[in-house]
């Protein structure tokens, strides 16, 4: 597994510059053919101008001024009445105003090229922390990104019917906030992690080392000023510093903590009525967690359909007992499927059950999240748990609401993690055919 040791010479050829450039380059263009559809349909561009917040955000930003530009640093954004402190989202509304008018479209291309661009620092990012220097490494990154692209919405409501994620969110202008706070969060992660694994063997270089320091933290203030989504930034920038074996952690966590205080600090005095999280009850917060978990699990145990529960747990513990007494896979298989049969008949009320797609689709969902959480229980690699601590992190300032912009930083750190989930899984399972000689 991923760990901090120099890779060999010939490891770093096969990772060299030039294949990263590669892999960045076809990753954005995959990207971008992935989120394409909804940024160039005119049905889509037709419905999203006449949405009541980008209808909203555009009067404003005809209407604003000079005065009121210098005002969003003040206090308030530029929505009149919306109690939000994000003075550099306000600007980049403006200045799109400015420049397109009514032209939405090309306000959805914005979001289009910024998406990618943030595909691509995950990528990056996935790349440094696994195995850097090697291909396994390159495939672990471009895994994460092209995950953050492919994961559905949520279901439910008048827009959003589980379709891609970030397909749907092109369109929508204010989820902008969003894609910029975590595009700066992630060059600021980057510039962190440069900071940490640099050398510091001379003056010459502890200099350059402490600019990315620097760097890192102005990036980072730039994020908190488009979006408050950066405030659990500091907990993961003090997870990769122990990650890293940074000695000096509690600093790191220290140069973090000090813009998000400072941010909240000017907020709360010119936006004194700023909007905060509102937590009803432990019920509330508790099923708002299990929805970010997985809202598929969520909604099957919603509808009441227990029984695939019950197959994939049977499953799990007879692959795991077979396996060990060196049963032919195709033994396994079989006795995978008469025990899910099974559950489907006496749990489901119908054998036939396994065969259609639906419920093939939740066992499959409830699989891979049980099955990524045991290959997480099962590791030592102190990537996975940091990875894991970083995904709790950042659903602390979301457990309160829920909606499709809100899961774009949850969908880049599940792609983060679940990359490296099966990088991990992958390793176990040729191990795995090894014992039953497949």
């Amino acid at each position: 597994m991923p760990n901090n040791a120099p890779h060999s010479p010939s490891a770093t050829h096969l990772g060299s510059r030039a294949h990263v450039c590669l892999a960045v380059v076809v990753l954005a263009a995959l990207t971008l053919f992935l989120t394409a559809n909804h940024v160039f349909d005119p049905a889509v561009q037709a419905k999203y101008a006449l949405n009541g917040d980008i209808l909203t955000i555009a009067r404003f930003a005809q209407a604003a001024t000079g005065h009121d530009v210098i005002g969003w640093w003040k206090g308030g954004w530029i929505e009149e009445g919306i109690r939000f402190y994000r003075p550099l989202s306000s600007m980049l509304f403006w200045a799109e105003y400015r420049l397109w008018g009514e032209g939405y479209e090309s306000y959805f291309i914005v979001s289009w090229v910024t998406n990618a661009a943030i595909t691509c620092l995950l990528m990056l990012l996935a790349y440094r922390l696994s195995s850097p220097g090697t291909w396994r490494g390159l495939i672990v990154g471009f895994t994460a990104g092209v995950l953050l692209n492919v994961r559905n919405g949520p279901v439910g409501g008048p827009e959003w019917t589980g379709e891609r994620l970030t397909m749907g969110l092109m369109p929508y202008w204010p989820a902008q906030t969003d894609l910029f706070s975590l595009l700066f969060s992630l060059l600021s992660l980057l510039a962190l992690d440069r900071y940490l694994t640099a050398p510091a063997t001379d003056d010459s270089r502890r200099s350059t080392q402490g600019r990315w320091l620097i760097a890192a933290c102005v990036l980072y203030i730039a994020a908190l000023l488009f979006k408050e989504m950066a405030v659990s930034l500091p907990l993961l920038a003090a997870g990769l510093a122990i990650y890293r074996r940074h000695p000096g952690w509690p600093r790191i966590l220290a140069v973090y903590a000090a813009p998000v205080v400072a941010v909240l600090a000017v907020r709360q005095v010119l936006v004194p009525a700023a909007m905060e999280p509102e937590f009803r009850d432990t019920e509330w917060v508790l099923l708002k967690a299990a929805r970010y978990a997985s809202q598929p699990l969520t909604a099957c145990a919603g509808a009441g359909a227990y029984w695939p529960f019950v197959a994939v747990a049977g499953c799990i513990v007879l692959a795991v007992v077979l396996v060990r007494r060196r049963v032919s896979v195709v033994y396994v298989a079989l006795g995978l499927v008469l025990w899910c049969g099974l559950c489907a008949q006496v749990l489901g009320g119908n054998f036939a059950l396994i065969t259609v797609d639906r419920e093939l689709v939740r066992m499959a969902m409830i699989a891979m999240f049980f099955g990524g959480l045991i290959v997480l229980c099962a590791s030592r690699s102190r990537l996975l748990w940091m990875l894991a601590a970083w995904l709790v992190a950042i659903h602390i300032p979301i457990l309160h609401v829920w909606g499709p912009h809100y899961l774009y930083w949850p969908a880049a750190f599940w792609g983060l993690l679940n990359a490296n989930l099966l990088d991990s899984a992958c390793e176990k399972a040729v191990a795995v055919s090894r014992i039953l000689k497949v």
